[in-house]
């Protein structure tokens, strides 16, 4: 992928540069660690071919860095997806899933597994998926301000708040933390626009502030439900999540000759 030029144009600007401008200290990266989360932008997040980075080792250091934040995340949805590939019947489920799956007006996400209504409340759901306290409901941070966050990831670059561009970021490192927020924990296959939210969780993120990432999966996992057809790979991205959920509903995902519901899974609205 060629370098985005009209991010990125000569020497790159040093923290010292616009020390008074910004509230927080955000994390140090260095160069090993930047090329890493880059290397984020060139995958096709919805094939099983993303999934084969050795989570474990070559990429802990992404865990460790927002391990207050993801604790777990990252690997379970690494083996939820080679659980998608050994387990024939994993297809039928995560369907039975996607067609059925609701986030209710109290945040509260509701499924079918195997033919069974599940609901799980947002704080057993950021449990469930490995994201310690940070996807408990809490109140918002009043030392946030998106003007002066954009400000400070842009250069100065305001914009249209309406449509904020990804490649309006002029710094490096927010710039890849921030696909890794979209790419990794959202399992977005494109992420050139920033919304509102996802911006306020991206400061949370890189801040160690406490952030509701339960509803921006929730949304994530709708638009793709309704963007996709069930033949498309990114109809399946969310396999490690399901896997996650279906085991902490004691559900066999290696059963190959589980009775699923005889009826044909249809895409609602």
């Amino acid at each position: 992928m060629p370098p985005r030029n009209n991010r990125r144009q000569g020497t790159r600007r040093q923290r010292g540069d616009i020390s008074q401008q910004h509230v927080v200290p955000f994390p140090v990266f260095n160069e090993e660690e930047v090329e890493i989360f880059k290397s984020f932008e060139t995958r096709h997040v919805t094939t099983p071919k993303w999934f084969d980075l050795n989570l474990h080792e070559q990429d802990a250091r992404l865990n460790l860095r927002y391990g207050s934040v993801i604790t777990g995340y990252i690997a379970n949805l690494s083996a939820g997806v080679l659980t998608r590939n050994k387990s024939p019947g994993f297809r039928e489920i995560m369907l039975e899933f996607n067609t059925t799956f609701k986030e209710g007006v109290t945040g509260n996400l509701t499924y079918r597994l195997k033919g069974v209504e599940y609901e799980l409340k947002e704080n057993e759901a950021a449990r469930v998926l490995g994201i310690d306290g940070h996807g408990r409901v809490g109140q918002h941070h009043e030392d946030y301000d998106l003007g002066t966050f954009w400000n400070y990831i842009t250069g100065g670059n305001s914009g249209n708040f309406e449509r904020l561009k990804a490649s309006q970021i002029h710094d490096d490192e927010v710039y890849v933390a921030y696909k890794f927020l979209d790419h990794v924990i959202l399992n977005k296959d494109e992420a050139s626009i920033i919304s509102k939210p996802e911006l306020y969780a991206l400061w949370c993120m890189l801040n160690g502030k406490t952030v509701r990432l339960i509803p921006l999966i929730s949304a994530s996992l709708v638009y793709i439900i309704k963007s996709r057809t069930k033949k498309s790979p990114a109809y399946l991205a969310f396999g490690g999540l399901i896997t996650m959920i279906a085991r902490f509903h004691d559900i066999d995902l290696d059963d190959d000759h589980a009775d699923y519901p005889s009826e044909e899974f249809e895409v609602t609205g």
